[in-house]
This record gives C-alpha cells, structure tokens and sequence, in this order.
C-alpha cells in the first residue's frame, strides 16, 4: 500500500511539474532552455538544479543572444522565474543569473513578441529584489508602455497636426484624426483554452476569439470569428491566508480571418459571470473567507431548519480548504476588451447580423403576445423579451452550441448543491431556477450560463406558444441576467438580484445564438404597449426599450 502511495505522489508531482514546460516548449538553445525550465518548476530544487546549469553554460561562454518562439530572450526568463521563487536561496539564484547576464551583454531592452521588456515583467513581479540591478543597467519598458516613447510619439503627432492646421489642409487633419478601431471600443472574447493560477505561468500564450461584431462608424470594423493572441504576464497563487491570487492576461494582437494581424494596445475589463473582480487590467481572486460563527451563521440567516443549518455550517469549517481562492477559467470564458489607442486594422470585412424586414404578420404576433411573467405566488415578474422561430431541437441545439446548459429541476438535493456552491465560493453550472409562468405554465425550456460562480449567470426560460409562423413553431422568452445574492426582504430565502437593465441580456441571446451559426436572421419589433420600467417579483427595477427580438432559426 506505502509504495502504491509513493507511485502515486510521484506520478502527480511529475505530472504537475512537467505540465507547464511543455507549454513552454524546447528551444535550440542550451542557455535559454536552462532557463526556460527553471522558470517552469513547480518545486526549487529542480528549478535550482536548471539554475545551476545554466549558470555553468554562462561561465563556459554560452551566447546571451538567444529568443525564443515568442522573441523573449534568457533575461526575459529569468524575470519571470523570479516571480515564483519560493525562499531566498531560489531568489538569489535568479539574482545572480540576472547580474551574470547583463554583465555578457544580454539585450536588457529587447522587446518579445507582445512588446514586452525584461522590465514590463519585473514590475509585475511580487519579488522586487532584480528591480534595482535592472534600473541601474538602463531597463526600459516596451514601447507601447515606455512614458518617453508616448510622448515622443505624442509630440511628433501634434507637430504634424500643427502643421496641416498652419497649410489649412483639412485633409490631413481628417488622415491623423482616423481610425478604424477608435479608442474606447470593446471587444467580446471567448477563451480557446484555459488559464488560471494553479496551471498557468507568466510566459504562457494565451488566445480567444471575438464573438460579437464591434462596431465603429456605422460599420462592422472587427467581425465575429476574429481571433485575439496574447500571453500571460502573471499568475500568482494564493499561497498564504493573506495574499489573494492573481491573474495579468494582455491581448495585443488581433488575427483577421485572411490571417493579417493588426497590434492593439488593449486592457482587459471584465470577466463574464466571475467570481474575481478586474482592477486596472489585473483579475484579483477572493480573500481568505472569515469563517467565524458570526460571519457564516449571517450567510446561513435564509434557512429556515436550524438542524440543517448548523450542519452546513460544520461542512464549510470542515471543508475550509475547498473555498475556491483560486483563478481558474475553463475554454468557453468570456472576457471584454476595451481598446486604449485608436488602431488602423489590417483587414476590415465583416457584415452585421443578417437582419429581416418586420412583415405586418409578424408585428402583429408579436403584439398578441404577453408582456410579463408572473412568480408563482401571483406577482408580475420578468418582462419577455425575445421571440425564437423554430423546433426546439434547433433552439436547444443552439444554445448548447453557445455554452449555455440545462438546469436542474428545484428539489432538496439541488438546493443543497446550491447552498454549498454558494458556501464555497464555486459554479453551478446545472443550478435550478425559479418558477415563472406564462398564461398560467411552467417554461417548457429554460437554460442558463455559468462561469466560476452561481451567482452571477445568464438565464432564459422558454415558453411555446399556440400559433405558428410561416409554419415554424413560436416560441416566448424572457431572458434576464443575474448578478449577485441576496437576502429576501422577508428574511426567509435567497434570492438573485439581476441587471435592471435587460436589453443587454437580449443583446448577449442575440449575439450567443448568431455566433453559432443557426440562426438565419433577426427583426427589433417595437411593442408600444410594453412598460418601460417595473419591478420583478423579487423587487429589482427592470428598464428596457420594451422592443420584442425575434429569431428565426435555420
């Protein structure tokens, strides 16, 4: 049994260790393989052991002037090991390797790939201890981040608007004043693979694509489908009670569907229905829980058993170490993107949603439709807001396509589930919803979306309704957002509090089910009768346009 435990560590921390030099991959360099590897172990000593190599190498005359795949050099590596050194002797390590390779001349100003310097790493480091060696031997930052360069550029752009305002030639104003892409633009993401803090490292290459069209002048300037390359510049655990992980994610370039790429100065913003919250750019994880009997027995206020209370609450004391403090994002994570710099794209080719003419048929089945919900005790709820032509096979397959999933029926077991994802801080991805009705029925589909958190998704219920159109099935939806928990008024149930503002979450159905490809068009229908503002059942302001979406499914 010991030696089967033994192979079984072993095989773990094997696999743990190697998973992320394999992301980095081998170079034909010896120096900056050693250090390419060091950078990437999970444990000192092999890190310290790839050190002592490359060290070796150095003394033995190894060239410094080696890059890798993405132009980082052995400095770039070396930073970027640093930031994982976990007691003085691996950082001292790092130290000495940094000051080695300076001293033969290494480029300390090379730029990689993404625009990044030896430096641009180093001030995202928890390790401060190269900072100095760097300053003292000139470091600079990139250029897109480099306070001199900006200005430099800044100047020489005034200099030249000054001169077309002096000539009166309104032309080249216009030309300097352009943009494909203006600033302030934003993009919608989706991850191809994923990234978090326990299985990624700074360095590692990171891709998403844009799966909505972004517009600008009145014109798709970044078509669906469009792909974002970037890289992780830090990912730091949480490795004590008291520092909270960290997750710095930089998306510069954009790789248009005939494969030309145009450089973006980007800044992520937001990450879709995550627990974490982003501060200027960097996704910061949650702090320790405070797990006091105060604290929890407030959390636990809404249920009503006592017995059944104080044993959930034993089960988090219990499971204290289950508390999801760490960054892990799965494929399909959205993000948006906010561009800081006007850009002139290397490809403009994208056409907006096909859209279809409201035929007097149509406007008038959308206006025999009911408006509002109503909660199962009698109150008016959720308003409708979309209508989806076509079989449900089509709609369900649809909304899978787009990663949203089923939910489980309400019971005693799945508000258990609830409870302890709620407890531990996780996702739920198959979590039930609440009972709304239409004329009186159940929704007949209901689906929802999910990233690291039940308390935040995207949820739509589905109701058929009697008539046909064009001879496809009708389908009624109302479809609201949820951004948080809360204690019901009546101190008796929680209760999720969602974005008053639902022509978003129309939007995001619209955007989710086109991306597919299932769908063949959309008409905005204007219903005058519908409110503009109300209340939902829980007593969340609801503001909207009061305009029906319809689909029609291919």
């Amino acid at each position: 049994m010991k030696v089967f435990c033994l192979i079984f560590l072993w095989f773990v921390f094997s696999a743990s260790a190697q998973q992320p030099q394999e992301a980095a991959g081998k170079v034909d360099d010896a120096l900056l393989d050693a250090v390419i590897q060091a950078a990437r172990q999970e444990h000192s000593k092999e890190s310290l052991r790839y050190l002592d190599q490359a060290m070796q190498l150095l003394t033995q005359g190894a060239r410094v002037d080696g890059k890798d795949a993405q132009g980082r050099t052995a400095l770039h590596w070396t930073i970027i090991g640093a930031m994982y050194a976990q007691d003085r002797k691996h950082l001292s390590a790092y130290i000495d390797l940094a000051d080695l390779l300076i001293s033969r001349g290494v480029g300390i100003n090379i730029e990689d790939e993404f625009g990044y310097t030896a430096l641009d790493f180093q001030e995202v480091s928890p390790n401060d201890d190269i900072l100095f060696l760097l300053m003292d031997n000139g470091a600079r930052n990139g250029a897109e981040r480099d306070e001199n360069a900006l200005l430099d550029r800044f100047l020489h752009r005034l200099s030249r608007l000054s001169a077309a305002s002096s000539a009166n030639d309104l032309s080249d104003i216009r030309t300097e004043f352009s943009s494909d892409l203006p600033a302030g633009s934003e993009l919608q993401i989706r991850l191809f693979g994923r990234v978090g803090t326990q299985f990624s490292r700074s360095g590692d290459p990171v891709e998403a694509v844009v799966i909505e069209p972004v517009m600008a002048g009145g014109r798709v300037a970044v078509a669906p489908g469009t792909k974002v390359q970037g890289t992780v510049i830090l990912a730091l655990k949480a490795f004590n009670d008291y520092r909270r992980s960290q997750l710095i994610l930089d998306f510069p370039y954009l790789v248009h569907p005939d494969g030309a790429r145009t450089r973006l100065a980007t800044r992520l913003v937001d990450v879709d229905n995550a627990k974490e919250t982003v501060q200027g750019g960097r996704i910061i994880g949650l702090p320790h829980p405070n797990t006091n009997k105060l604290t929890w027995g407030a959390r636990l206020i809404s249920l009503a058993n006592p017995v059944l209370s104080y044993a959930c609450q034993a089960g988090v004391f219990f499971h204290d170490k289950e508390y999801k403090r760490e960054i892990g994002y799965e494929p399909g994570v959205e993000m948006r993107l906010s561009v800081l710099a006007p850009a002139k794209l290397a490809t403009i080719r994208g056409e907006p949603w096909p859209s279809l003419s409201p035929a007097p048929q149509l406007i008038d089945l959308v206006a025999e439709q009911p408006v509002q919900t109503v909660a199962a005790n009698k109150i008016p709820s959720d308003l409708t807001n979309l209508m989806l032509i076509g079989s449900s096979e089509k709609i369900s397959a649809a909304f899978h396509a787009a990663g949203w999933d089923d939910p489980e029926k309400l019971s005693l077991r799945s508000g258990l589930k609830t409870f302890m994802a709620v407890a531990e801080s996780k996702g739920y991805k198959s979590g039930p919803v609440s009972l709304l009705l239409l004329d009186g029925q159940p929704p007949d589909l209901v689906f929802q979306k999910q990233n690291d958190t039940f308390a935040k998704r995207h949820h739509i219920r589905i109701w058929k309704r009697p008539q046909n159109y064009q001879g496809q099935e009708v389908w009624l939806a109302a479809a609201t957002h949820d951004i948080g928990i809360a204690i019901h008024r009546e101190g008796t149930l929680w209760i999720h509090r969602i974005d008053p503002r639902i022509d978003r979450e129309r939007a995001k159905v619209l955007n989710d089910l086109f991306f597919t490809g299932m769908v063949n068009g959309h008409v905005l229908v204007d219903r005058p009768a519908a409110p503009r503002t109300t209340m939902n059942a829980t007593g969340d302001r609801v503001e909207t346009d009061g305009k029906m979406e319809v689909l029609v499914f291919k």
